[in-house]
């Protein structure tokens, strides 16, 4: 069985890249399999892959700030069902707990790869010169 050959590009994470169907890739790992042509890897890296001068595509942070909200009113929804169980206040609480506990990691691990990111372009930019 041959894959086709399709060029792999410098996108950004968030990108699918075509690979062939029932392998599942992390970001950062192996992104393209195929068969290995004249003294080519069958791989390629996204860590051997120049780093995109856009890493985040445009209006990401307007989808991610409405996936967000939408995450809150659900955990609104949720603490109101866990009022009207039994009027124990405790329920909604934990609920509410766990949503802003969810989404306190959420924005987290984002400003974490806001700023390996950010390193990252300064190092570039620093070995260019």
């Amino acid at each position: 069985m041959r894959f086709r050959e399709v060029p792999v590009q410098s996108l950004p994470e968030t990108v699918q890249l075509p690979r062939p169907p029932g392998i599942w890739t992390v970001p950062g790992a192996f992104v393209f399999y195929g068969p290995v042509v004249a003294r080519r890897p069958a791989c390629v890296s996204l860590i051997d892959m120049s780093t995109p001068a856009s890493p985040t595509p445009p209006g990401a942070e307007r989808i991610i700030a409405w996936i967000m909200g939408a995450i809150v009113v659900w955990g609104l929804f949720h603490a109101a069902g866990a009022w009207m169980l039994n009027h124990d206040a405790r329920r909604p609480l934990i609920v509410l707990a766990c949503v802003a506990a969810f989404l306190g990691f959420w924005m987290a691990v984002l400003s974490a790869r806001t700023k390996r990111l950010a390193r990252l372009q300064d190092g570039a930019n620093e070995h260019r010169r």
